[in-house]
């Protein structure tokens, strides 16, 4: 699922718009990526994240950032469907559309209990 196209094209979507209420409401950019944890868990898994799913998001979204900024433009820039939204252009903002991407694959989300 992590790869699909739904849950590439939603993941981006939902990314951009849960950065745009952080930053429009917050004003700055400080504590952005765990505010952007928190309501990613909140609004895909429909409850906020342990301390461990925490600390584990903020590391990977680094590990993200670190990759993409390491990565030819290249490679960035491969062309895909027109029919999914396009990823971010900066890199921060990429490396949270891979969190909430990968959100979608989350025994939580894919399990009906």
């Amino acid at each position: 699922m992590t790869n699909s196209e739904l849950s590439v094209h939603y993941g981006r979507l939902l990314a951009k718009r849960v950065s745009e209420e952080i930053l429009s409401s917050q004003g700055s950019s400080e504590g952005t990526d765990q505010r952007f944890v928190s309501q990613a868990f909140q609004r895909v898994i429909n409850r906020p994240p342990s301390e461990n799913e925490m600390q584990f998001s903020l590391q990977f979204i680094r590990q993200q950032h670190q990759l993409l900024t390491t990565t030819s433009d290249d490679q960035l820039r491969l062309a895909g469907n027109k029919a999914i939204a396009p990823a971010a252009s900066e890199l921060a903002q990429r490396a949270r559309e891979n969190l909430t991407i990968s959100l979608f694959s989350h025994n939580d989300f894919v399990t009906v209990r």
